[in-house]
């Protein structure tokens, strides 16, 4: 019996690729002797293989080999296969060890001083060692540190002829190898411990982590303390921490030890990132906004290249200046980065939240009618009963009260009877007493009478739901028809 070919892996590892790379794999290919696995690539970039290929052997054998196809000759294709999904193995590994040497220069170093060693040029490579291993240290490359003196070690002990100030050399490269181990393993140590943290912080619903990492070892000894281990002491710290002005001023504390390492070591960049949008978030979540607001552009103005934190560092910047109800600024937000959360199902739902919102307060009907969802039934519950309210809203603004107060009941039945719907039960019935009064023009002592209604649910909701965008809304309406 033939065993089945499977190519879903190549298939998957070509189209992993970016455009460019796709470019530069396909030169490589073009240049191979075996032109049939050029023949072969092309069908991957044409889609002709799709994921489960099994039934189109034939097809596929004709294409790249030329002959008739017979199952006595699947042994050709599946070794075809076997040999570009190698080639893109190999691809994918060298591109991101040149990644990484172009973002760590002492990883390069390293392999320079390697490469010269083993080409024989032991006079070359110790000449440089002192000055690439200094280099490593003040980038806290402690492992990449301690690998070098390795080499230098095998430099000074092996490929000389024996003499004392090559044996001295050579102990002095093993000691200091040693504290830099020493130095590595108490970094990755407190690194481990911040995981722990966030772990225990974001994770911890049935287990908790911190009592699977009791063991504190000699890691918290000062006398080989850094400035970067103190900065994951912080970490962990931080993690651990209830939000409030204790935290606060922990992660004021890492952003400063974070600053003093400037750009010794690009790697640490997300690190700094961590500091600075923490920092934001915990003064948002203070209700501190204009604090909140001057970290977020001070995070704009450093950090030009777009990393992971970027897009939601957009999204809490966004939804900070929604508190501080800067709505137009928040369309611009949207609009100008709007390319960013294309094709991010979770993003372009929670920036159409910000968006819907803000034209909601701004009172652009025309524009929030272009953005809200036609069906939002398969949506989580407060993101359906959100859009649903807005709907209400939205009737309104368009001046078609009746719908406005039909949908406004139908909401009400949905979230009638169940203590867990009661905020949003209040709610509905907030907007059909306003709707009504509106259509009715009762005057403003019945409107002070659903303003008084509307401000005692709210006192007794949670923020969740006393923060509601369409509850906010309705409030600013009723304020603003009394001042009228």
């Amino acid at each position: 019996m033939q065993r089945p070919i499977n190519s879903r892996k190549s298939y998957k590892y070509f189209h992993s690729l970016s455009k460019k790379e796709k470019r530069a794999f396909k030169f490589v290919i073009k240049r191979h002797k075996r032109k049939s696995l050029y023949k072969l690539l092309l069908l991957f970039e044409r889609k002709t293989i799709k994921r489960s290929p099994d039934e189109d052997h034939a097809i596929i054998f004709e294409k790249v080999f030329g002959g008739k196809y017979q199952s006595s000759k699947d042994y050709l294709l599946r070794n075809e296969y076997r040999l570009l999904r190698q080639l893109l193995e190999d691809f994918l590994v060298e591109s991101e060890l040149l990644k990484y040497a172009e973002e760590n220069t002492a990883f390069k170093d390293l392999h320079l001083l390697k490469a010269l060693a083993r080409r024989n040029k032991h006079e070359l490579a110790a000449s440089l060692a002192e000055s690439k291993i200094k280099a490593a240290e003040n980038a806290y490359h402690y492992d990449l540190a301690a690998e070098m003196s390795s080499v230098l070690f095998r430099l000074h002990a092996f490929y000389r002829a024996p003499n004392s100030d090559d044996m001295t050399a050579a102990v002095k490269a093993l000691q200091q190898k040693k504290q830099f181990l020493d130095l590595h393993h108490l970094h990755a140590y407190r690194l481990i411990r911040t995981q722990v943290g966030f772990s225990q912080r974001s994770l911890s619903h049935s287990i908790d982590f911190t009592d699977h990492f009791p063991y504190e070892g000699n890691y918290d000894q000062e006398e080989i303390d850094t400035p970067l281990s103190k900065f994951y002491d912080l970490k962990f710290k931080i993690y651990m921490l209830p939000h409030g002005a204790e935290k606060i001023h922990l992660l004021k504390e890492a952003y400063l030890l974070m600053e003093l390492f400037g750009d010794k070591n690009p790697g640490l960049q997300s690190e700094r990132e961590f500091c600075i949008l923490t920092l934001a978030l915990e003064h948002f979540l203070i209700g501190d906004y204009v604090a909140a607001e001057k970290l977020y552009e001070e995070y704009f103005s450093v950090f030009k290249t777009k990393s992971h934190n970027h897009l939601s560092a957009l999204y809490n910047y966004a939804s900070n200046q929604i508190k501080l109800e800067k709505y137009e600024q928040v369309l611009e937000i949207i609009n100008e980065n709007e390319n960013l959360f294309t094709g991010n199902d979770r993003f372009a739902l929670f920036f159409n939240i910000l968006r819907t919102s803000s034209c909601l307060r701004l009172g652009q009907a025309d524009t929030l009618r272009t953005y809200m969802p036609v069906n939002f039934s398969g949506l989580p519950r407060n993101f359906n009963y959100y859009y649903r309210l807005v709907y209400c809203a939205l009737f309104y603004l368009e001046n078609n009260l009746e719908i406005a107060v039909q949908e406004a009941r139908n909401f009400a039945k949905v979230v009638k009877g169940d203590d867990e719907f009661l905020p949003y039960f209040q709610m509905a019935n907030g907007f059909i007493s306003f709707f009504k009064w509106n259509d009715k023009l009762q005057g403003k002592r019945a409107l002070l009478d659903i303003q008084k209604t509307i401000t005692h649910y709210s006192d007794e909701m949670i923020p969740e739901y006393r923060d509601f965008m369409p509850f906010l809304w309705l409030k600013a309406e009723i304020e603003k028809k009394i001042k009228e």
